[in-house]
């Protein structure tokens, strides 16, 4: 133990800063207003010829140093790409943040960082994606 504190207090801890970080980014990185997103549907179809696009997904490993904490190595090594945390970001046709989930860790695929996200539990349950989509040419 370092500085006499116990493992499950430590994951407790970095699990309340993870938590405080994206309540932060919550209040500034927001989804858009339904005539908003119209625009954001009109932009990605000129782009790329795709009807009802209202954003761009991916996920990504964020290198991080190593921890010092012995047993948070464990939480954060990948074999493959050494010590880091997992990104998940949508971004608008003018490449603006829509939404941001961070904190996941190890190794994990993009669809489960997905469902873990708070954007997809809106999506399932609030209808966050229920905007009137008009015909498409």
């Amino acid at each position: 133990m370092l500085f006499a504190i116990g493992r499950s207090i430590v994951v407790l801890v970095l699990h309340i800063l993870i938590m405080a970080i994206n309540i932060v980014l919550k209040k500034l990185i927001t989804w858009l207003a339904d005539n908003k997103m119209q625009t954001i549907m009109l932009d990605f179809k000129n782009l790329c010829k795709m009807p009802s696009i209202m954003g761009a997904i991916n996920g990504t490993h964020i290198s991080i140093a190593k921890p010092i904490s012995v047993f948070l190595k464990d939480y954060y090594y990948h074999k493959t790409r050494g010590y880091n945390i997992v990104a998940q970001v949508v971004v608008d046709s003018k490449k603006r943040f829509l939404d941001v989930f961070v904190g996941l860790f190890r190794n994990v695929n993009d669809s489960y960082v997905l469902r873990k996200s708070k954007l997809y539990q809106c999506a399932i349950h609030r209808g966050l994606f229920d905007i009137a989509i008009g015909p498409q040419d």
